[in-house]
């Protein structure tokens, strides 16, 4: 997520390790009180996000996910998501 200066390649190899150990559908990165992107997504979802329109994002279906069975859905802790550059003030704000 270019728009999450954060995201580092070991938060993303934590993501696929998560995927690998538990089996779940979906692992995704929790902040905010949100499960949330970045997020790992085996093929067997990959219909449900082609199936996404208009603004709606993968958010929607890691939303639909976790009501379900609690076994397709790990959430790795990712604090440092929350912060999300938008716009130029977002930027500013960083430094």
């Amino acid at each position: 997520m270019c728009d999450q200066p954060f995201c580092t390649a070991e938060h993303l190899k934590l993501l696929v390790e998560t995927a690998r150990v538990s089996g779940a559908k979906i692992v995704a990165s929790g902040y905010a009180d949100v499960a949330g992107v970045p997020a790992f997504f085996r093929s067997s979802v990959f219909s449900e996000l082609e199936n996404l329109t208009g603004n709606r994002g993968a958010a929607m279906v890691i939303r639909a996910f976790s009501h379900g069975d609690p076994d397709d859905l790990r959430v790795v802790p990712f604090p440092e998501g929350a912060i999300d550059i938008d716009t130029a003030d977002d930027l500013a704000g960083l430094s």
